[in-house]
């Protein structure tokens, strides 16, 4: 992908600073934050990670011919003033009050504004973004609008695929994402907003015209600290909204009213329980999809959808808003309900020789976890089957939800097995051990470490009509051990035992 260059005057004519030493009438090449990626030409943003801290990398990012630096550090900025480096080696400095806002001011003016003139669709919440996100595009297009997505599994537009690595990537990145869609001529934008991306202002400066907030539970609290403070950053999302935007809001979540009194734009409503201008009931699920009703206003519609669970009930409602805040005819979304696309990693179903079902799924929060076992258990409630449950938890992330998820599965499951997922520099004994602590039938639990192995075991273990829940990692094809990705694709494995169990049965 390209960058566009541009005058450093231009650019700082849009960025708040605080002072600046040297030249501005100079040309810039590019905007980095990554040291190792500075060129001849370029700015380079100083930002302090939670690791890294980028002023440290300002000599040698001035050797390799920085054309400017960026600080919200006072003592940098004092050091290269004393150090006399502007004058010496022609470099300007400049001294930001948040270096992450500055990075973000800096690549709107590069890339012209991009959110400025294209339809953008926000979606944020701790489950469900993924799958909404995609029900929304799959909206648009189908009412004849061309329009990109970026995601947590990927942004692509038409033939064009982007892996992403965050939820939301940095805004250098969603600047340079964004433009490159509608220099191929993408008229909308549907877009993941996780908290993080909210608190680190990596949507800084962009014009949503609608924002969705799909629910908020546990998560993150590792990054957060609280659920307070995790719910104030979702809040920024509503915040940014002006008065011609379009809020679209769960009210059936205990954190909706935190999102409305946070935005100044119009509000639609969407539900199962409380009062709302966008509801679902009469809700029937089978392991084909979900039927109910579908209410806008006072007209009524029986819907079938292909996705399974409640959640996704949820998902549809917000996705359905959101298309009608962006213009599209209620007969029109009704239309396209059949045809909503899978979601790779979330509830992708996979049938078993054995007359069991397998269903991988991202669920990595309690609050996910308990809604994916509850759908398997609406599956099996039909056929008498059991629902046999396979997960993890991530090393280094929120150790609080680990007991919390244990016993979540341990009450709802017929069998656990409790394995890795992400142990990153934890022990997975460790990790595993604090599951543990929340379990309350033991003799229903066993733990396998090896992934592959828990996998091989929960699908020999189960039978005609059950369902194996295969939780956590969803679309995820790696597994991160000690500083190590390595591959490892839960859907792979499925399918690898399947062709095996197959292939032992055509040699009986």
């Amino acid at each position: 992908m390209s960058q566009h260059g541009g005058s450093l005057i231009a650019l700082l004519s849009h960025v708040t600073t605080e002072r600046i030493m040297g030249r501005t009438d100079r040309m810039i090449h590019a905007i980095r934050y990554d040291s190792r990626r500075v060129q001849q030409g370029d700015v380079f943003i100083a930002i302090r990670g939670y690791e890294i801290d980028g002023n440290k990398f300002i000599s040698s990012v001035i050797e390799k011919g920085a054309s400017a630096i960026v600080t919200d550090d006072v003592e940098t900025f004092e050091k290269i003033q004393i150090n006399q480096r502007v004058e010496k080696e022609g470099v300007t400095c400049v001294l930001v009050d948040d270096s992450r806002i500055a990075l973000a001011e800096f690549a709107n003016v590069l890339y012209d504004f991009p959110t400025h003139d294209i339809l953008l669709i926000g979606v944020t919440g701790t489950n469900g973004k993924t799958t909404t996100t995609h029900i929304v595009k799959h909206f648009l297009e189908f009412a004849g609008t061309r329009t990109g997505l970026i995601g947590t599994i990927e942004s692509k537009f038409g033939e064009t695929i982007i892996p992403m690595e965050h939820t939301t990537p940095e805004s250098t990145e969603l600047c340079e994402i964004i433009s490159l869609m509608k220099e191929q001529g993408a008229q909308a934008v549907v877009m993941e907003v996780s908290s993080h991306a909210l608190e680190l202002h990596r949507v800084h400066g962009f014009e949503f015209d609608a924002a969705i907030f799909t629910n908020l539970t546990q998560d993150h609290l590792d990054f957060h600290g609280t659920m307070e403070s995790y719910a104030s950053a979702k809040s920024k999302l509503f915040q940014m909204l002006n008065t011609t935007a379009t809020a679209v809001i769960n009210a059936d979540d205990q954190h909706s009213f935190q999102m409305e009194q946070a935005t100044k734009a119009q509000v639609i409503r969407y539900g199962v329980v409380n009062r709302v201008d966008v509801k679902g009931d009469r809700i029937v699920f089978s392991a084909n999809g979900t039927t109910m009703r579908l209410r806008i206003g006072t007209k009524d519609w029986i819907v079938d959808s292909p996705y399974l669970g409640m959640f996704n009930v949820y998902n549809l409602l917000g996705g359905v808003s959101a298309a009608l805040a962006a213009g599209i005819s209620d007969s029109v979304i009704m239309e396209s309900i059949p045809s909503l696309p899978a979601v790779r990693g979330r509830m992708e179903r996979v049938p078993l020789p054995n007359g069991a079902i397998a269903i991988v799924d991202y669920a990595h929060t309690p609050d996910a976890l308990q809604r994916a076992i509850e759908t398997a258990k609406m599956i099996v409630g039909q056929t008498g089957g059991k629902v046999i449950t396979l997960f993890g938890c991530g090393g280094n992330r929120d150790s609080a939800k680990r007991p919390i998820m244990g016993e979540i599965s341990s009450k709802l499951s017929d069998y656990t097995i409790v394995t890795s997922d992400n142990p990153r520099m934890e022990d997975p004994m460790a990790i595993i051990s604090d599951v543990l602590n929340g379990v309350n039938r033991r003799e229903t639990v066993s733990v396998i470490v090896d992934r592959g192995e828990a996998i091989e075991a929960a699908l020999n273990m189960s039978r005609q009509n059950d369902v194996v829940l295969l939780a956590g990692k969803g679309h995820e094809d790696y597994q991160v051990i000690g500083t190590v990705k390595i591959h490892f694709d839960d859907l792979e494995n499925v399918r690898a035992w399947v062709a095996q169990s197959v292939g032992a049965s055509d040699k009986r």
